[in-house]
């Protein structure tokens, strides 16, 4: 049929003159345009892609969705989430919308490392990663000095992680920082003898370490450090024995956000009333849910981010607006919340500094954005220095499930 209607064609038009051969040439590069064209929305389909999303920027965020950090990757998420729906609403980066693509590790480090291994290449960076044994084995294997693909943020970050990494960008108050803070105010209202509770993983036994060795500086010893190990029904029978036969003045908990709430539990349980701290990576409510506000108020909470309730600050007013009309949750915000917030923020913010999209072109721009204030929130990057924050503050929860600062 197609020879018929080129030869019946041809007859009809016998002025013009060019060999037959490449009307048949022509003729099939049209007919295969159109099959492709037919053939691509099927294709996409197949492969799990929707029409339009190629030109879609897309942020990665592998962390533990399900396990003992859950919460806190999906407290990130979603605030990554309100920033870009906020940009994507305005019409995105030069027409293109951004698209969180998320990823379970299940707070298993070969996860990790296979996760984020599959998001390079498409992914143009990734949101805070969760869990400190995950983000070691990325770092160990090596993956990410042969490609781009900046990682925006980690939680916790233990100082393993802090040695200058090409793709791995910290905005928060490393813990080396977050326990001089600490244990410098401890000694400070009086305390020399002091407990460090730690869970048995990378970030608990760094951290520490770190404390024991701060607090000898200061004069003060440790010498109750019970450890414990993370289960889906933790003993904690050590850990109170511990407490119990070495009096202390306060004790400090080194372990994984849900971990800690568990513990605090088990001490206040058992009868043991010292003051309890712990860094930034806890979220208060969990301990008001937990405890209830009676137990919970006294606790101290050492803080990386500016006060959620200091809404004079820019950045925690768009936050707040932000979270309020694209958030979709009646609870309130969280610290993890506004970090997947700046995260996101600074992606964005490095896109416009490189006029680049890619990976690349994040983190080239990361590297450009020296001295910079987000909103009463200052940080600075540079080819030589990768933690743009080193900001520490100590909160207090109060009895009426506030905190203070």
């Amino acid at each position: 049929m197609a020879r018929a209607w080129v030869r019946d064609g041809l007859q009809g038009a016998s002025r013009i003159s060019f060999p037959l051969h490449s009307i048949r040439s022509k003729e099939r590069k049209m007919r295969n345009g159109i099959l492709i064209k037919l053939l691509l929305p099927v294709a996409a389909l197949l492969c799990g892609v929707q029409p339009g999303w190629a030109e879609d920027i897309l942020i990665g965020h592998v962390s533990g969705y399900t396990g003992p950090v859950s919460k806190d990757a999906n407290d990130l998420h979603l605030g990554a989430k309100i920033f870009f729906d906020n940009v994507n609403e305005k019409g995105g980066y030069e027409g293109r919308k951004f698209r969180i693509v998320t990823a379970d590790d299940k707070y298993n480090p070969a996860e990790t490392l296979r996760l984020v291994g599959a998001m390079i290449g498409k992914a143009s960076a990734l949101l805070p990663t969760t869990g400190s044994a995950g983000l070691l084995s990325v770092i160990k294997s090596g993956i990410l000095d042969r490609a781009s693909l900046p990682i925006v943020g980690a939680v916790p970050s233990p100082i393993s992680s802090r040695v200058l990494q090409r793709n791995i960008f910290h905005f928060r108050a490393g813990d080396r920082d977050q326990i001089t803070a600490l244990t410098r105010q401890l000694v400070t209202v009086g305390y020399r003898d002091i407990c460090i509770v730690m869970s048995e993983n990378p970030f608990g036994l760094q951290a520490g370490d770190l404390a024991e060795k701060a607090l000898a500086g200061h004069g003060a010893k440790a010498d109750c450090k019970p450890i414990f190990k993370i289960a889906p029904s933790t003993d904690f029978s050590g850990v109170i024995a511990a407490l119990k036969s070495h009096p202390q003045q306060a004790i400090i908990v080194f372990a994984p956000p849900k971990a800690v709430v568990e513990t605090v539990v088990a001490i206040r349980q058992a009868g043991v009333r010292s003051p309890v701290y712990t860094l930034s990576y806890t979220d208060h409510q969990m301990l008001i849910d937990a405890l209830g506000q009676r137990n919970a108020a006294g606790i101290g909470i050492v803080q990386v981010m500016p006060n959620l309730n200091k809404t004079i600050l820019p950045l925690i007013r768009s936050f707040q607006d932000d979270y309020e009309k694209f958030g979709g949750t009646t609870q309130p915000p969280t610290y993890f919340n506004l970090e997947g917030y700046v995260s996101a923020r600074l992606i964005y913010e490095a896109i416009r500094k490189s006029k680049d999209a890619s990976a690349e072109g994040v983190r080239r721009g990361l590297e450009q954005m020296q001295n910079i204030d987000l909103g009463g929130f200052l940080l600075s990057f540079s080819p030589d220095n990768h933690t743009g924050s080193r900001f520490v503050d100590l909160s207090v929860i109060t009895s009426s499930g506030r905190l203070i600062y």
